[in-house]
């Protein structure tokens, strides 16, 4: 029984393949040109400028494969491996069905002291050797009933994400001398809670929260995997992945697995762990000193962040606020600690924000109008004074701006689509470039600032040996080292009367430190509970960012005098116990030193030639677009660079006993996304026959009503082109979409046809255009506080053929803020005209009242309002049935008017004979969960209805999933 039933789940899940099949991250720019390099194990596609480094990830990828598969025993499969080179996006995934990498080779001005390309190697080729250990293990009926998805499929249904990425991180951590795992600022977050807050339950940690911060399944999955691999052994986490391929429709394989390697549970490790880890943190925390620090921001009653101080006007503190219950903000912060909101910017990166004077700068992402992997930086400046902004656009990426001191020109990290790494200066008017400089070995750059003069240039530099302090100067254009390398995190340095002040993890912590100049001397500032970053120097004081659970509040210090005594020896990172403990139980650390040793052959990937992919298939027709599983047969193609599909599959409608061939091809890799399906097949229905019985007078003394089935064969085709414009700027997501529609549809009779049923074809046109703008939501936000969405349409059939008549419509939907926090107003409106000669005609197109079944018109008028509110965040768990993070609630009231035709006796149809109203109300109740601990949210309630017309109720089931959570 249980077999039966885990098999149904399974069944139920390929609704997320069929979605996860065509996983789109986005497409490159149609005029790239694609070179590959083939070597034993990889096939890295790459766009043919960046050649040298691509030889470089050849190398790195092939030393990586010798070392990161050790602890799970077991050696992947050839994969491809797509470089992502003109997007600012720095990231890194493995998508499976079709199974590939893809890799963003952009870094970021966050990263730890290790080479991006490696660390993006070290986590993703992980990542492979766990989905591919599992589709090993699959059984063979499994992999031949389903293709590559199968393995997503028992992925997605028994290993949280916690597992892989913890295990990813672990990988990363244990085969480098860096690593997140060793970075004091990736455990201060379970730091400050756990000592602050006390531990979440299992499903609030891994699931998370709309009511407090929680640290992601990254965070938590490192020490899940990390600390039970330090007590048990590295064989519990490969004898898991084992197990789950090996028996797929097995209950809870990951438990079972963990309760024979260790005698727990998933969530009896989760208890263990983390009562182990709260008990050392505490400890530790009791044996340090700490500085009394005042506090100068806000307290607030949500998680709230406030980064980037600085100092205006003597009294005023600048900083950039974000929270759980709002988006991004500038403002400046009173004595008193009142704030008030400046300036709401966009998409910010990391590090990028700098104040001098009365000017902020910062970097910001801005989308490409068409392609999603070349979105870009630009760098924006505003005057708090005159609240003008001012924009800066440069051909290659920007990052870390700051501002001289004379307010002429700025500084920021360039990095070009080759991946060459500059120091540059550019003019702060007209953009200009007017100084940039490289290292001959092409070292990293992260958060440059400028002395007292504007004559040198101070910098954390990346070395393949770690991270160092350095000075440049303009004049003789010499780079100087002024500390060792160090693997400890160095970061954010500014400058202060020949000091430098930094956040640093030497100690375990990241505190604040002083770098002099002169003497070379290091003191330490600021020694603080969990971590501290972002300084700023004003006079002799410091203001930064403190961490605690509650998120980085702004504190000041007192800046050391140059006599300090606090002096620090040694720059090198503390030891990492468990850090050590996962390395010793790997082969080793790679070294990709010689890289330039080797050459690979490359040659010209053909976009023409790799058109088609087919990766998996199903006993079952699947429909992408509405992820619904019915009778028949699938199959998937997908090609490496995500810009073609191919669908193809036979649909059996079990009640009308008839099927479909379906054949849909999409491609995306022009300007225009061009979409075709083709489908051909039987279609039945059934008519009602009476039969009188008359006597001699021709009276009806009898009727007897069959009903009789009937069929007829039906071909259409469709042809959808479209344009999908990236408007997206500052804080708002504007999209625009001109869409242009063909279909071709032609009703073949057959002998069991009435003669009066509709037959022929007719070509139809569909004109469309569509476009939002939308102000960024929190996590907390229901819907947007402002936004505007407009759907036009415009339907005919002006060719030969039948015709449908016409059908024009406009919808619209306006967004506003309620009454209280996170609660929003939806009025959304509606106005269709159609034109129609028989019943044989188009569907409406704008909504009808909820309550209402919809009907034929000739013209139509609808208005709907929505008010969406929260009702409380319960974090609630019921066993492992479910675990209920938000309760929430609508109002709403519905109406329509409506014109309508009149048909007579012989089918002549009479328009706008008839007028009506359609009036409806109610109240909404759902709640946001996760079932059976499925990462997937959903949300389920109910819909009561009151049509006071009819003075009648209804009620409807409200249900939806959202795999976006994926």
């Amino acid at each position: 029984m249980k077999r039966n039933l885990i098999f149904c789940i399974l069944i139920i899940l390929c609704a997320y393949p069929a979605k996860a099949q065509y996983f789109q991250t986005g497409q490159d720019p149609a005029s790239i040109k694609w070179m590959q390099i083939n070597t034993k194990n990889f096939q890295i596609i790459y766009p043919e400028e960046f050649e040298k480094q691509a030889q470089r990830i050849s190398y790195v990828l092939g030393k990586v494969y010798d070392y990161g598969a050790e602890s799970l025993d077991f050696k992947p499969r050839k994969v491809s491996v797509i470089l992502h080179t003109r997007t600012v996006n720095s990231n890194g995934l493995l998508a499976w069905a079709p199974k590939r990498i893809e890799l963003f080779t952009t870094p970021h001005q966050q990263i730890y002291a290790q080479d991006w390309l490696e660390q993006l190697a070290l986590h993703e080729f992980r990542h492979l050797v766990q989905m591919d250990k599992i589709q090993s293990e699959l059984p063979v009926l499994v992999k031949a009933l389903l293709g590559e998805q199968a393995t997503a499929i028992v992925t997605g249904a028994y290993l949280p994400l916690w597992f892989l990425e913890g295990d990813a991180v672990v990988t990363e951590t244990a085969l480098s001398n860096a690593g997140r795992g060793r970075q004091a600022a990736f455990s201060q977050d379970y730091r400050a809670q756990l000592v602050e807050k006390g531990k979440y339950s299992f499903d609030k940690a891994y699931l998370g929260s709309y009511k407090d911060y929680v640290p992601n399944h990254y965070k938590l999955g490192y020490w899940m995997v990390g600390k039970s691999r330090e007590k048990f052994g590295s064989n519990v986490w490969a004898n898991a992945l084992e197990r789950i391929g090996k028996h797929p429709f097995s209950l809870t394989p990951l438990n079972s697995s963990l309760k024979r390697s260790s005698g727990l549970s998933a969530e009896q490790m989760y208890a263990g762990i983390f009562d182990q880890l709260s008990g050392e943190w505490k400890q530790d925390l009791s044996g340090r000193t700490t500085d009394s620090l005042r506090v100068v921001s806000p307290s607030g009653k949500n998680y709230t962040e406030y980064l980037y101080p600085e100092i205006y006007r003597d009294s005023l503190i600048f900083a950039y606020r974000t929270s759980i219950a709002d988006i991004g903000r500038f403002v400046l912060i009173n004595p008193d600690k009142t704030e008030k909101i400046i300036y709401t910017p966009g998409v910010i990166f990391e590090e990028s924000v700098s104040m001098k004077n009365n000017l902020i700068i910062w970097a910001e992402r801005r989308a490409d109008l068409r392609w999603t992997h070349s979105d870009r930086s630009v760098i924006l400046v505003y005057n708090i004074e005159n609240k003008l902004l001012h924009e800066i656009k440069h051909e290659n990426k920007l990052f870390s701006p700051v501002i001289s001191p004379d307010l002429k020109s700025f500084a920021a990290v360039e990095v070009d689509p080759e991946n060459n790494f500059y120091l540059s200066v550019f003019d702060l008017e007209t953009g200009a470039l007017r100084n940039r400089f490289k290292t001959v070995d092409n070292q990293y750059f992260l958060t440059p600032c400028w002395d007292g003069k504007g004559e040198r240039l101070f910098v954390v530099c990346l070395s393949a040996k770690g991270k160092y302090l350095a000075a440049f100067d303009f004049k003789n254009r010499k780079l100087e080292p002024l500390t060792e390398t160090t693997f400890a995190d160095l970061k954010n340095p500014v400058y202060a009367d020949e000091q430098l002040i930094f956040s640093a993890d030497f100690s375990g912590v990241d505190n604040l430190y002083s770098f002099d100049i002169q003497t070379k001397k290091i003191v330490r500032v600021a020694s603080v509970s969990f971590g501290s970053d972002y300084p700023s120097v004003s006079g002799d004081q410091v203001i930064f960012c403190n961490y605690t659970a509650s998120g980085n509040q702004l504190a000041v210090v007192s800046l050391p005098d140059k006599t300090a005594q606090d002096e620090v020896k040694s720059i090198q990172p503390k030891s990492d116990i468990l850090a050590g403990k996962l390395a010793s139980q790997e082969k080793g650390i790679p070294d990709f030193s010689n890289a330039d040793s080797v050459f690979y052959k490359s040659v010209k990937y053909s976009k023409l030639g790799h058109l088609f992919n087919f990766h998996s298939w199903a006993p079952a027709y699947v429909d992408v677009n509405s992820y619904e599983i019915r009778p028949g047969v699938s199959v998937f193609s997908q090609n490496k660079l995500g810009t073609a599909e191919t669908r193809l599959g036979y649909e059996y409608n079990v009640p009308d006993r008839t099927g479909r061939y379906k054949l849909a091809f999409n491609y995306l890799g022009w300007f225009p996304e061009i979409t075709t399906e083709l489908s051909a097949g039987k279609e039945a229905s059934n008519y009602y026959q009476i039969t009188n019985t008359v006597n001699q007078n021709k009276e009806i003394i009898d009727s007897d009503t069959t009903v009789h089935r009937f069929t007829w064969t039906e071909l259409k085709a469709d042809l959808h082109i479209r344009l999908p414009l990236n408007f997206s700027k500052g804080k708002y997501v504007r999209i625009f979409y001109p869409e242009l529609q063909y279909t071709f549809n032609e009703v073949v009779h057959d002998k069991s046809t009435p003669a009066n049923f509709y037959s022929g074809d007719y070509h139809s046109l569909t004109y469309r255009l569509y476009f939002y703008n939308f102000l960024h939501q929190s996590n907390q936000n229901l819907m947007p506080k402002w936004g505007q969405q407009f759907d036009l349409i415009f339907r005919h059939t002006p060719f030969v053929g039948n015709d449908l008549g016409t059908l024009s419509g406009i919808q619209s939907a306006l967004f506003f803020p309620g009454l209280w926090k996170n609660a929003g107003l939806k009025i959304y409106q509606g106005y269709q005209e159609k034109r129609f000669v028989n019943n044989y005609t188009y569907s409406n197109f704008i909504r009808f009242p909820r309550g209402f079944q919809s009907y034929q018109n000739n013209k139509m008028y609808s208005l709907a309002v929505d008010y969406k509110f929260p009702l409380f965040y319960p974090d609630f768990s019921f066993g492992k049935l479910a675990y209920v993070k938000r309760l929430k609630s609508s109002l709403f009231y519905d109406y329509a008017w409506l014109s309508l035709p009149a048909v007579d006796r012989n089918g002549k149809i009479y328009p706008n004979h008839l007028r009506g109203e359609q009036i409806s109300l109610g109240i909404e109740l759902t709640a946001d969960f996760h079932a059976l601990r499925f990462f997937a949210p959903i949300e389920l309630g109910f819909r009561s209805i009151y049509r006071p017309d009819l003075r009648d109720f209804g009620f409807d089931l409200l249900m939806s999933i959202d795999f976006n959570g994926f």
